[in-house]
Order: structure tokens, then C-alpha cells, then sequence
């Protein structure tokens, strides 16, 4: 018997509501961009199992397209006489044919907007992730901003180059700092290491963290390390590390919570 369910789309997760009959659904939007978005399924039963069905599937077709309306400026009836335009006859033709032209038009610029990150849809930027040989995490948008992120790296590492691809990702700021093997405030006394404090993100941006260890760990000489400081905190954050009232009654102050700050990543 199925005891839970959700699915995914666009990088988020949603439960599915248990109706009459044993039935599961949800009424949830629809993704704001068009495109075709692949639907992944995960069900549980009562003693723990669960089953996950994706649109690599070739018995199911798990994909929600959504569509853009084409608009209708084009109206060819107006460049024929006016003595013609009431015919019914003309009046059909040009009606079926102008249909045509517009969604001509609309394809002609879709096709040209497909050519820029910024406007790429589900589609087009999994193709060009398959060019770069990289796989997409997250939703659309995230998508995007690490290809962006690829991009405003350069051809090598330096301290603008990583502060560019944190600014690409979350919107905000960074500290870059090199330390040598013998420097005394080393984290990694004896090695080289290269500590990123990531600043507050514009809150605006649906940013996805892991994405700049994505973008900077694959270009790091084999004998440095990479810290990289989440130098903010979430609520999130503050949960996971205080997980319930009696750690937050436990800890120093209200001041310790408010400074916290979450486990640097190394790597």
C-alpha cells in the first residue's frame, strides 16, 4: 500500500495529496518559462520501500510541456483591397495564412533567444550542458546561473575571476584569500590553501551553494586546498545546527545564535 508521494520538476519537490479511490494528485503552477520539463515520481509503502520513476522511463511519458502563447501582430488581410477584404473566401485564406506567419516569427525569435544563456530554455540548455559536458542540478534558473558562472571563471583562477562566479551564482559578495604552507593562520598548516568567504546573497536570487565548489574545485592545482565559507547563515542553517528549543536553552547567549556561522566546506 502506498503511503507517500511526490514528485519533482524544475529542480523542486512536491508532495501528492491522497484523494478517494487511492488516488494521489496535486494542483500546483506550472513552471513560469516555456519548455519541456522532465517529471521525475517517488513512491513509499508502508514497511519502507520506495520506487522512482523518471522520463528515462520508455513506459511513461513524464514530461509537462508548457507552451507560449504566439501572438497574432501579423494580419494579412490588411494588404489586400479593401474591396476584397469582406469576401469570406479571402477573409479564411488570410486568417489560416497569417496563423502561419506568426508562429514563423515567434519560431524565428525563439530560435535567436535560444542562442543566449539568459533566455535558454529547459531544452536548449540541456543540450548545451551535454556540449559542455556537464550535467544540470537545480531549477531553469540555477541552470543558467552556473553556465554563467563557467563563463566569468576566465581561463584560470585569480581572486576576480572567483569573486565573479560567486557574484554569477548568489548575487553577492566574496573574500579571497591565499594562505602559504607556513603562513600562521593557515586552516591547513604546511599546505597552501585557498579560503572563499561567500557573503550575504541578494536574497532576490533563487542561488544554488554547491554550485560554486562546482565551478571553482574542478580548476584547483592538486596541491592546494579549497575552503570555501558559507560566511552567512540560514534559517536553515540555524536548524539543522539547533535542532530543537533545548540546544538553542543550551547554548551561551542569544548572541552565539545570531553569530553563528555554518561548517566551512573543505576540499
Amino acid at each position: 500500500m502506498i503511503t507517500s508521494a511526490n514528485y519533482s520538476i524544475d529542480g523542486k519537490s512536491y508532495n501528492l495529496n491522497k484523494e478517494q479511490g487511492n488516488t494521489w494528485s496535486d494542483v500546483n503552477q506550472a513552471p513560469n518559462e516555456a519548455g519541456l520539463y522532465p517529471i521525475g515520481i517517488s513512491v513509499s509503502n508502508e514497511v519502507g520501500q520506495t520506487s522512482y520513476i523518471d522520463n528515462t522511463s520508455s513506459k511513461f511519458n513524464l514530461n509537462l510541456r508548457v507552451s507560449e502563447d504566439v501572438k497574432n501582430d501579423i494580419s494579412l488581410i490588411e494588404y489586400l483591397p479593401e474591396y476584397l477584404q469582406d469576401i469570406k473566401e479571402f477573409k479564411l485564406i488570410m486568417e489560416a495564412e497569417s496563423q502561419k506567419f506568426n508562429e514563423l516569427y515567434f519560431t524565428k525569435d525563439k530560435t535567436l533567444d535560444m542562442q543566449f544563456v539568459d533566455y535558454m530554455d529547459i531544452e536548449a540548455i540541456t543540450r548545451y550542458e551535454t556540449f559542455l559536458g556537464i550535467v544540470g542540478e537545480g531549477t531553469l534558473e540555477q541552470r543558467r546561473s552556473y553556465i554563467r558562472a563557467l563563463y566569468s571563471k576566465g581561463d584560470k583562477l585569480s581572486e576576480n575571476s572567483i569573486k565573479a562566479v560567486v557574484k554569477s551564482i548568489t548575487g553577492g559578495k566574496a573574500l579571497v584569500k591565499f594562505f602559504g604552507g607556513d603562513e600562521a593562520l593557515n586552516p591547513n598548516p604546511g599546505q597552501g590553501t585557498l579560503r572563499v568567504q561567500v557573503l550575504s546573497p541578494d536574497m532576490n536570487i533563487n542561488y544554488k551553494f554547491d554550485d560554486i565548489i562546482r565551478a571553482i574545485a574542478p580548476y584547483m592545482p592538486a596541491h592546494i586546498k579549497l575552503n570555501i565559507i558559507k560566511y552567512f547563515a540560514t534559517w536553515e542553517d540555524i536548524s539543522e545546527a539547533y535542532t530543537d528549543w533545548q540546544a538553542i536553552k543550551e547554548a551561551s547567549s542569544w548572541q552565539e545564535l545570531y553569530n553563528y556561522i555554518p561548517p566551512e566546506i573543505q576540499i
